[in-house]
């Protein structure tokens, strides 16, 4: 049971601690561990708000880019050291908790890990919680970590 574990990360601190438990869980249980970010034009946009934005003077694409790039190199970081057989997947999409739903059928995700929020409260508030629509749209079991 749980072969594939698929954590989905974009570099916050509950998707931090999501990934350190998707790890633990994957060492555990042996399970292959695919580690995802999903990286969209509203979510760079919200992000670029805040008060530490992105480079501004690079293209919303490549902020995204960045953002996912270094979510996923902190994540793989873990993942080796803890000696897990493991995948980096970068996804694109508007729909950020679909886009986690899709690409857990199409790995053979039989588990999803998510932290609790994301990246930031204002991206919750206008867009909704991702961890709640991906509960919503999965066709696995889904743990969300706080």
């Amino acid at each position: 049971m749980f072969e594939t574990l698929m954590v989905a990360t974009d570099g916050s601190h509950a998707a931090e601690k999501a990934v350190e438990y998707a790890v633990a869980f994957a060492k555990d249980r042996d399970s292959r561990l695919i580690i995802c970010t999903v990286t969209s034009e509203r979510m760079v946009r919200l992000q670029s708000s805040e008060p530490n934005p992105p480079d501004v003077d690079i293209s919303l694409q490549d902020a995204g880019d960045r953002i996912s790039t270094e979510a996923l190199a902190r994540a793989e970081k873990v993942a080796q050291a803890a000696g897990v057989n493991y995948e980096l997947d970068e996804i694109y999409g508007k729909n950020v908790a679909a886009a986690i739903a899709k690409e857990a059928v199409a790995v053979g995700a039989d588990h999803i890990v998510i932290g609790s929020t994301g990246q930031t409260q204002l991206a919750t508030c206008v867009l909704g919680s991702v961890a709640q629509n991906v509960v919503h749209y999965a066709h696995c079991p889904v743990t969300v970590v706080r």
